[in-house]
């Protein structure tokens, strides 16, 4: 069903529906008098008679119109505290070329993924509904629910805008996570979206501008209004040359900022009694800004000595870039990936960096030569050698309380 045409159960449309009802179910005789006192002529038997499939017609038209139109005012009407849903338990990713497609380019060297990043988030949302979108069900989600975007979003010359667009509407019907396929993931995100109907990431400056958000990492209450708003301008900006104007983070921004009337940038912190969160840089998915190597360095020492700073983030965004591949681009990619592998052959012994104040012990336990396989199958018969490679220095330290 067209999302912009489902008629919500609401008690204003049913007030006038069972008005229509009571107004069709009087005695000729009652409406006469009703007509009498409200001073109106009355004519011959024959225009008394039509009156009444009329005013009918008049009053369901009403109705439908009220109905109909309802979804598109909750975009203006103010959530209530007391009526917060909490954010279901579901993680979205996005690979229109399918699975098998993204499974294949995590064995190219370089590769702009690596399979053990989704893998960590499915580890510890082990007990989460994970939905999988590729360009088939991703159309067919659009033409069940949607269908009034479908020409659009088939239109787009490339398919991350396609991604991109596809992202506000899954978030709309379904709720839930939604993360590229670029996120590492330490720990379960649930704490970071309690008391929130929809969560976002801010985004450094230098990145994007005057736009404050990145749609890396967006999570939500179903049938939040914010992401018809995000739809809804998608029309007016499918000429725009950049990805980032036409479909990403500067459109994603201009909504936050026409729904909840903020300024642009978009600030970080709570927004409407914590209706909206939106998180700063360094905490829940962008852990480092992408080009402070030192930053992700330290994470990367961090990461393998176990010391994450759990309090502040869930996970890590590693800023890949499909959406702009080049030459130039992947040996950026292969040099990342060169000093991320550097740091963490280095883990094991001091650290020359100013951002790691104390050095990190030797792990007698561990060869700081070898590299483990960071693409293994999320599976039942090597779910324990990927908790060895990823969740044996992600479990939390346990408090002095416990």
């Amino acid at each position: 069903m067209d999302s912009r045409q489902s008629t919500p159960s609401l008690p204003s449309c049913w007030f006038l529906l069972r008005l229509v009802g009571a107004y069709n179910s009087l005695d000729l005789k009652d409406q006469l008098s009703i007509q009498k006192q409200s001073g109106r002529r009355i004519g011959g038997t024959r225009q008394r008679f039509a009156m009444r499939p009329v005013a009918l017609l008049v009053a369901l038209l009403l109705s439908v119109t009220c109905c109909h139109g309802w979804e598109r005012l909750q975009q203006h009407l103010p959530h209530r505290a007391h009526e917060r849903l909490e954010i279901p338990k579901i993680l979205h990713y996005i690979y229109l070329d399918g699975y098998d497609a993204y499974v294949a380019g995590t064995q190219r060297t370089p590769s702009a993924h690596i399979k053990a990043w989704r893998d960590s988030c499915l580890l510890f949302h082990e007990h989460w509904t994970t939905m999988f979108w590729d360009r088939k069900n991703g159309k067919e989600f659009l033409d069940r629910h949607y269908s009034w975007f479908t020409p659009t979003w088939e239109a787009y010359p490339v398919d991350i805008a396609r991604a991109d667009a596809l992202r506000p509407f899954l978030m709309h019907h379904y709720g839930g996570l939604y993360l590229d396929l670029d996120v590492q993931c330490f720990q379960d995100t649930t704490p970071f979206l309690k008391g929130h109907d929809v969560v976002l990431q801010a985004s450094p400056k230098d990145m994007t501008g005057d736009r404050g958000v990145i749609n890396c990492a967006m999570a939500s209450v179903p049938r939040h209004p914010l992401w018809l708003v995000y739809a809804n301008l998608f029309e007016g900006t499918k000429d725009e040359e950049h990805i980032l104007n036409r479909t990403g983070p500067a459109v994603l921004a201009k909504a936050v900022s026409e729904h909840y009337h903020t300024p642009l940038p978009v600030p970080p912190g709570e927004h409407q009694d914590s209706e909206l969160m939106v998180y700063p840089t360094h905490t829940w998915y962008v852990a480092c800004h992408e080009p402070n190597m030192t930053c992700n360095e330290d994470l990367t020492r961090r990461l393998i000595s176990g010391d994450i700073p759990y309090e502040r983030v869930a996970g890590h965004h590693r800023f890949q870039h499909t959406y702009a591949r080049d030459p130039h681009a992947d040996n950026l990619l292969e040099h990342y990936d060169k000093k991320l592998q550097e740091a963490a052959l280095n883990a094991s012994r001091p650290c020359d960096s100013a951002a790691q104040k104390d050095p990190v012990e030797e792990d007698p336990e561990e060869d700081p030569e070898q590299v483990p396989d960071l693409n293994p199958d999320l599976n039942p018969e090597n779910v324990h050698s990927l908790k060895k490679i990823l969740g044996r220095h992600f479990v939390k330290p346990k408090s002095q309380g416990d």
